[in-house]
């Protein structure tokens, strides 16, 4: 059944790509030029017919004009915006973005959620003060953290909807590193990220609203990601992205045409080299379902107890009513003790999962003859994927994402067309362009690997 699905998948990926290609929605990520044949899927190999860059087609649609290439020409800023840009393209450049005004109607949602709990609580306050307890045997400090958690989700609303409203954030690029400073009722954060090691600037989607995604613009980079800007406009996004592609491209170059030349590297022979892991880890997701789950568990069994209304023995209209709420309040238990058992579940098998895959490493392995792929767990090899080293002609990131950080892949077979291209498996894109932009792998005395795709994210090694 899986590889049904799985067939059906690439199926779907595939056509997407050639829908992409045939709406002239690829090009090259090194000149802009459009592909001159349309691709099979994300692993098909593109060549550029303008510059010779070949890369993966998953790598030409990360190209796309939907998120935009850099103009070497400073684009006017759109009409009527409040986002004021200082500095030379000579030295650090500023961009400040006043406060939006606007917490896009989570401030009402906020008001009527914290109206709605306090009123609740508030009535169980004044049972409380007045000496009309519970009835049961349901402890007070059961319904303080029953309302605890409704009070912390209103509290967590209120500061999202206050920071949309009146954060401010500057923006700043020089001295090889790009900050972000948010700063709220006179209280600031800073976070910054080296120049040389950013990946992209787009548009990324942050979250939805009324079944509509809401973008934002986000900095990838090696020491993590900026993220800002949902509640500007789109054409304020636009220029935002365009803006900051021309200036951060300007200060790498300055960078890159001030560093030393690296020595010329000799074959490598033989080479193990450990790929590093996903940094995400799904062990706190997981001992947060956990215990979300068992503190529904616990107080929907407490409060299905007390309150359970009681068994009516009559047979008149009243008594037909009560039946009906008994009915709703035991299936509105069951589905509360459902949910939190599913929850719960759930969290005990990511858990059970992530120690399952405690003790795992992979490792890129090649010898004179042969490039393998190997997992292997406290010492025994899991798996091995073995290729000839003659048709091998490069390694890289495939752009197929299981989430934004993790990558994944699949071999292809050789042919006399198109070399064998080896695209690393569930490996974060920083920490593979981190090994092998300035790595010791150098597996043929060929030329250097085409630029292109490196002047944004990183050349992989020529093999």
């Amino acid at each position: 059944m899986s590889g049904v699905l799985k067939k059906l998948w690439e199926r779907a990926e595939a056509a997407g790509y050639r829908s992409m290609a045939s709406k002239n929605l690829l090009v090259c990520p090194a000149c802009g030029t459009r592909p001159g044949e349309i691709p099979k899927g994300p692993v098909e190999v593109i060549a550029c017919p303008s510059c010779g860059v070949r890369a993966s087609a998953a790598e030409w649609a990360a190209s796309s004009v939907s998120n935009g290439t850099a103009s070497p020409d400073s684009v006017a800023p759109p009409s009527g915006t409040r986002i004021t840009r200082s500095g030379s393209d000579g030295g650090e450049v500023v961009w400040n973005i006043p406060a939006s005004g606007n917490s896009g109607g989570l401030m009402f949602f906020v008001i009527l959620w914290c109206s709605i709990t306090a009123i609740v609580s508030c009535g169980f306050l004044m049972a409380f003060l007045k000496g009309d307890g519970i009835k049961g045997n349901m402890p007070a400090w059961a319904l303080v953290l029953f309302f605890g958690l409704f009070w912390a989700v209103g509290i967590g609303m209120s500061y999202a909807a206050l920071r949309s409203k009146y954060a401010r954030h500057r923006i700043s690029a020089g001295a090889g590193r790009v900050v972000l400073r948010r700063e709220l009722f006179g209280r600031s954060t800073e976070k910054s990220l080296d120049m040389a090691g950013i990946n992209s600037v787009s548009r990324e989607v942050f979250y939805q609203k009324n079944y509509r995604p809401v973008h934002g613009i986000e900095i990838k980079g090696a020491g993590g990601k900026l993220r800002f800007g949902s509640m500007l406009t789109e054409d304020e996004k636009a220029w935002l992205v365009d803006e900051m592609k021309r200036v951060m491209m300007r200060l790498e170059q300055d960078l890159l045409s001030h560093a030393p030349s690296p020595l010329p590297r000799a074959r490598q022979a033989y080479f193990s080299i450990p790929l590093p892991a996903s940094r995400s880890s799904v062990m706190p997701m997981a001992l947060i379902l956990i215990g979300m789950g068992s503190v529904f568990a616990f107080v929907g069994t407490r409060i299905g107890q007390d309150f359970a209304p009681a068994r009516p023995d009559g047979s008149g209209a009243l008594d037909s009513l009560d039946r009906v709420f008994s009915f709703a309040t035991s299936g509105f238990q069951t589905i509360w003790m459902l949910a939190s058992g599913i929850i719960t579940i759930v969290g005990l098998i990511m858990l059970f999962f992530n120690f399952r895959s405690r003790g795992k490493e992979t490792r890129l392995e090649g010898t004179d003859s042969d490039i393998s792929i190997r997992t292997f767990k406290y010492g025994r090899i899991l798996e091995d994927r073995t290729f000839p080293r003659s048709s091998v002609t490069d390694i890289r990131c495939s752009a197929r994402l299981v989430d934004r950080r993790r990558h994944r892949g699949r071999f292809r077979r050789p042919s006399p067309e198109r070399p064998r291209m080896i695209f690393l498996t569930a490996c974060p894109q920083r920490s593979f362009h981190s090994i092998f932009r300035h790595g010791p792998l150098q597996l043929s005395q060929d030329g250097p690997a085409p630029a292109g795709r490196a002047a944004q994210y990183g050349a992989p090694e020529q093999l």
